[in-house]
Parts: C-alpha cells; structure tokens; sequence
C-alpha cells in the first residue's frame, strides 16, 4: 500500500480552467520523487493540493489508504506531511531560533523541541552559529536552509519541496541538494518539484514529467534520465537553462 495517494484529481484556482487533469500518483514511504515538467504544468499545484492550501475540484489525496475530507493546511501538518515553499518564506524579524521554535509548534515538550531544533543545527551549522540573528538578515541560501530545517521541526514522514534550489548558488545548491539526500537516507519521504530537472532526477529514485496538467511519463528515475524523448522534450531545456546561469 502507498504512503500518499493522489487520486484522478482535477483542481484549479477560483473559476479558471483545470490546471490539473485527472492526475493519480502513488508515494511509497522511504522513497524519493522528482517532478519535473514545463512552467505552468501544475507541479506547484499538485504540491499545493496535496499540503491542503488548494482543495481539488474533483478527486482525492489519500494519507495511509484513509481519504483526506478537504484539509486545512495545520491537520494536513498534524499528519506529518509538510510544505516547504519556493520563496524561502521565514519570519523576517524573528531570530532563527524562534523560527526553528515557531515550527515545533504542535509540539509542547520542550526537551522533543530541544532534540529536534540541535538536529536541524546539525545538518546546517551556519543556523547554529547565527541563531540569534534575525532571519531577515540571512543570505537567500541560508533562509533555504533555514526553511528546511523548521519543516524539519515537526519530525515530518513526508516533505514537500518546492523549487529548493531556486536562485540559490551552484555551490548552496549542492549543499540543499546533498541534505534532502541525507534526509531521504534518514527514512524521510520526498516529493520535489526542481527546476533543475537533470539535479532533481540524479538525486530521486522515482521520476514524474507533468505537463499541461496531465502525467506524461513516470518510472525510475535513471530511466527518464536516459529516454532520449524525454530528454529532448523536457531535460535538453533544462539542461540549457543551467548551463547559461
């Protein structure tokens, strides 16, 4: 049985067309997921269903087999799933440990808290060392980091990213890139939308190319990687893309 299910779903965004059509995927616990595809595919919008910040027009994700009834975003996070956006968003005028605090706030023991926040400042040691600094004052890499690790202050089963490697350094880039791989390998489960499609695929170990809001191809990651049809639809673009910044 899969960990997460998403289920023949239409959405879309007020009285617009569907920017999802009928899409199905299923998530095994453990593994690793990069969804790739054009702008306006809907790769955002299916993580945006998913999360509870968009309920589908028609369809159902499914937690564990049991259906989710139109979620608020909170009972979406009480169940260990968490989004984590493309725009970096941290409390600005708040220090990095109260936002590392802020995202342990379904949790009231401190001393969970406490294990939970020097975890996160394990995998990112700038966050230690600026932890009383205001989150505002953080390079656009850090305050990556820094969103990563509050979504890691719920313990989370699944994480969703979004674009996490959006604007960042090549050299920052790598450093998101190796901590969701030791994130995976710690038994976290992964769905990634990335722009960097060829990055994205190299690091998951399932691969989902959504365009026009329909599921094209799905399968092993290395697989897609290596179909010449899809590199020349989709990665020969995103290849080009990274090359040119």
């Amino acid at each position: 049985m899969a960990l997460l299910e998403v289920r023949n779903l239409d959405a879309g965004y007020g009285k617009g067309p569907d920017i999802l059509k009928g899409i199905s995927l299923e998530v095994e616990a453990g593994k690793s997921y990069c969804i790739i595809g054009p702008n306006g595919a809907g790769k955002s919008t299916l993580l945006k269903v998913i999360s509870g910040l968009l309920h589908p027009r028609s369809g159902e994700v499914a937690f564990r087999d049991v259906p989710f009834d139109r979620p608020r975003p909170d009972q979406v996070l009480a169940e260990g799933i968490c989004f984590v956006p493309q725009d970096q968003a941290v409390f600005a005028e708040m220090s990095v440990k109260e936002n590392l605090t802020i995202g342990a706030y379904l949790e009231r023991n401190r001393s969970v808290i406490k294990g939970r926040m020097e975890r996160v400042f394990e995998l990112f040691p700038i966050l230690a060392e600026r932890a009383s600094l205001d989150a505002g004052k953080l390079s656009g890499g850090q305050q990556q980091m820094l969103a990563l690790g509050r979504a890691l202050m719920i313990d989370p089963e699944v994480m969703l990213l979004d674009e996490p490697s959006l604007g960042l350094a090549p050299q920052i880039a790598d450093q998101i890139f190796s901590t969701i791989q030791e994130l995976e390998e710690q038994g976290i489960t992964i769905v990634m939308v990335e722009q960097n499609a060829v990055r994205g695929l190299e690091l998951a170990d399932w691969g989902v190319v959504l365009d026009l809001g329909i599921v094209r191809f799905e399968g092993p990651a290395d697989t897609i990687l290596e179909d010449p049809r899809i590199r020349e639809l989709y990665l020969g673009k995103a290849v080009t893309t990274e090359e040119a910044t």
